[in-house]
């Protein structure tokens, strides 16, 4: 199984990894703030939160992008055990991986989307109501395993035809959705002993929605995006690419 120490350590000791996660963390502080500043309690912030997008669509989107490319990039690393786990300082290369990702895999996760929306419309048809939101949670499951799946295939080589591997996909899709669901549930609990304290604090003092509270609302927001990146790397080489690899020869 993953591991959350080796995901922590490893994404907080690379090189520069402070002064990275502090750069990124400006544009998440840009989209945030307008959004919470002034929030004096933590319903607040988690009511106002799901407005991020649409209220700064640019600081929104642009943010988007950016833990996108934090994520892709890592995960890739992580996978192919590079020198270093987080993405260099090279901007160019950072914004063009993070554009290729985009176009790359933005069809499947719409494919992805479209077809559970499909069969749960489908399905509500023949199935009888009291079992029609298990019926749409599994259909909905199923699929975003899925599409995780072709993140990580994707990664490793950034390759779109690596991504379209559908054998392999549905194969490996318990595995693999086991894999994903624990590295959520530890990463969960990571931040319910780390985050959640330095929240606490925040909250004990009256400092919810401080821009001192925002930018390091932000900070987490970064380094939980290359934790995450960094977990699915190891249930994806454990999974995935163990799995896809057994049969050539080296």
């Amino acid at each position: 199984m993953a591991s959350i120490k080796d995901a922590i350590e490893e994404c907080i000791t690379d090189a520069n990894a402070a002064f990275k996660f502090l750069v990124l963390a400006i544009p998440i502080y840009m989209a945030y703030n307008p959004v919470i500043l002034g929030a004096k309690e933590l319903a607040e912030v988690q009511e106002k939160m799901s407005n991020v997008v649409s209220y700064d669509p640019w600081w929104g989107l642009g943010s988007i992008f950016l833990l996108f490319g934090l994520s892709l990039i890592t995960t890739h690393n992580v996978i192919n055990s590079n020198n270093m786990v987080l993405p260099t300082c090279n901007i160019f290369s950072f914004i063009f991986q993070t554009i290729k990702g985009v176009f790359c895999l933005l069809p499947l996760f719409v494919l992805y989307s479209i077809i559970p929306a499909i069969l749960i419309t489908q399905a509500s048809n023949f199935i009888p109501e009291n079992a029609a939101n298990l019926i749409n949670f599994v259909i909905t499951a199923i699929f975003q395993i899925c599409m995780f799946s072709s993140y990580i295939l994707y990664t490793k080589n950034y390759s779109m035809k690596e991504a379209f591997n559908f054998k392999l996909i549905f194969e490996t899709i318990v595995e693999t959705g086991i894999g994903i669901i624990f590295c959520a549930v530890v990463l969960g609990i990571a931040n319910l002993l780390i985050s959640g304290f330095i929240i606490y604090v925040f909250a004990v003092f009256k400092l919810i929605g401080t821009p001192l509270f925002i930018y390091i609302l932000s900070f987490l927001t970064v380094m939980n995006t290359a934790i995450f990146a960094h977990l699915l790397a190891q249930t994806g080489y454990e999974k995935l690419i163990k799995e896809e690899n057994k049969d050539r020869i080296i």
